[in-house]
């Protein structure tokens, strides 16, 4: 695993390592599943992280602030802060014009700053305290991440499938077998979850997304879905929440954080459960959150109150060249009926939206909902974008610049977390993207939601924002549990069966 960062190289632009980590395969997986086999758990753990999220986690740590290091070696510090500088443009830069527009001057200066790079790695590496300076976290430097209740890391893999838990205040890895989940079934269950997203037609939120035809037997497509949620429940989440002791619903819902791998990621372990049956389901045992790594996870666990929150919203009913989004106008609405509890609050909306005008915002305010189109582009990540009334605001516009202290984003538009089947374990999607430029907590979707839903469970996630965040604070805990109260009185809504109207939504993040 150690050889990973030198076939995925921060010499070369990101759409260069999003090619070369395809090499890479499982790997990873493979290998842990191996270490597994030897009781090896916390190095099972430790070689799934190194394996996942390859090139999202090389661009943040170019992007560490580094103060441990500024404070003790100040010189060497701010040397390492400006190639980082160096590095992030030029991975970027390709980004920014398209195409293969990157002269063999740049790549050159690229090459070496990236050489330049590891050099001045290895010199801090040297120093007492500094040995392990960004490299890979270890077992016991993951178990922090698990602050507000058990991260479920599952590998899924030929050899066998597992579950890897990490408990707050435990110092140990658990393991779960999981003797009757297989890599054919979870392959079989994505397969049957496109099929009945093609069927609904759920590829955009003004798509009113009823069935193209009706069915003529008594087993249709929400049935064989229904088949596959009873399979996870079966298969994955029972064995896991009997293991960390959740059998019984209670009032008060703990927290699981799941980290995926393969084709798991494209998969709603927060949707698993027997919808004929009572108290099996797995929102009846805990909140869902995901996150694309277990060290993302280690970073600061900040709690806020709405009064600290600088809201920017972008709204575009009428975008040209898109149908129209009625939802949008009812949805500003409910958004504006909150900004008095915010420190501020801005509202950008149709022919305002502009990109020069949203990118000059998103620098000024640390939290922001997009409720319009947005665009997935699997073959160039960092070209998925959302669409604003002069063309696509793209994810490398985005990312371009972090900004210090942003806290949360809700991306209520189109299929916002939806990965690439060839990079699976790099978590290639909007929601993740928007964790690089800096947001702790993002709300998406993994498919396209119904424009008359998004209103309903964004006016149910900021109703519970204001009313626990007054008393308690914010922090990921909090919005993930706004979004399990969204997202269930859209089910008291529609009914439970209606899946592909309220299982998209999830939440991504600390």
């Amino acid at each position: 695993m150690g050889l990973v960062p030198q076939v995925v190289w921060l010499g070369v632009t990101l759409s260069q390592q999003y090619s070369e980590v395809q090499s890479i395969g499982r790997f990873a997986s493979e290998a842990a599943a191996a270490a597994i086999t030897h009781k090896e758990y916390s190095k099972a753990l430790e070689w799934i992280e190194q394996g996942r999220s390859v090139v999202w986690s090389q661009l943040l740590r170019v992007r560490d602030p580094l103060e441990s290091l500024h404070k003790q070696h100040p010189s060497l510090g701010e040397e390492l802060k400006e190639i980082a500088k160096k590095l992030d443009k030029a991975m970027l830069l390709d980004r920014s014009r398209g195409g293969d527009a990157y002269s063999e001057a740049e790549a050159r200066d690229h090459h070496t700053s990236a050489n330049r790079y590891e050099t001045v790695l290895a010199t801090i590496r040297k120093l007492d305290g500094f040995e392990d300076f960004l490299l890979p976290k270890t077992a016991s430097q993951l178990l922090p991440a698990a602050k507000y209740g058990p991260v479920v890391l599952l590998n899924v893999e030929t050899l066998h499938c597992d579950a890897l838990i990490i408990f707050p205040n435990r110092d140990t890895v658990g393991h779960v077998p999981l003797p009757n989940l297989s890599l054919d079934s979870v392959n079989k269950a994505c397969s049957v979850l496109e099929n009945y997203l093609q069927y609904y037609g759920t590829r955009s939120r003004d798509n009113p997304r009823r069935p193209l035809l009706p069915s003529n037997s008594g087993y249709d497509e929400c049935d064989e879905l229904a088949d596959q949620l009873a399979m996870l429940w079966t298969n994955t989440a029972k064995p896991v929440l009997d293991y960390i002791q959740m059998i019984s619903p209670s009032n008060s819902i703990p927290h699981v954080t799941w980290c995926t791998t393969g084709s798991m990621t494209f998969l709603p372990l927060h949707a698993a459960g027997l919808y004929d049956t009572p108290a099996s389901k797995m929102s009846d045992f805990a909140i869902s959150s995901y996150t694309p790594t277990i060290g993302s996870l280690l970073s600061k666990h900040e709690t806020y109150f709405p009064n600290q929150l600088r809201v920017l919203v972008i709204g575009q009913e009428n975008t040209p060249g898109h149908t129209q989004l009625l939802g949008t106008r009812e949805e500003l609405i409910t958004l504006s009926s909150f900004k008095e509890s915010f420190c501020a609050f801005k509202k950008i909306e149709e022919s305002e939206a502009t990109k020069s005008a949203v990118l000059a915002a998103l620098e000024e305010y640390n939290c922001v909902h997009f409720a319009c189109h947005a665009c997935q582009a699997t073959s160039q990540f960092d070209q998925s974008g959302f669409a604003l009334h002069d063309g696509r605001l793209t994810l490398s516009e985005i990312t371009a610049k972090t900004v210090a202290g942003r806290k949360f984003a809700f991306l209520s538009a189109c299929q916002t977390a939806k990965g690439d089947k060839m990079l699976a374990d790099e978590a290639v999607h909007l929601t993740s993207g928007l964790l690089v430029a800096g947001y702790s907590n993002v709300i998406g979707t993994m498919w396209s939601v119904i424009d008359e839903d998004a209103p309903l469970v964004a006016k149910g996630v900021y109703q519970e924002l204001m009313f626990n965040g007054h008393t308690k604070g914010i922090s990921g805990n909090t919005i993930a549990s706004a979004l399990h109260k969204g997202v269930n009185e859209l089910r008291a809504k529609v009914g439970d069966r209606e899946f592909y109207r309220w299982v998209p939504y999830i939440h991504v993040g600390i």
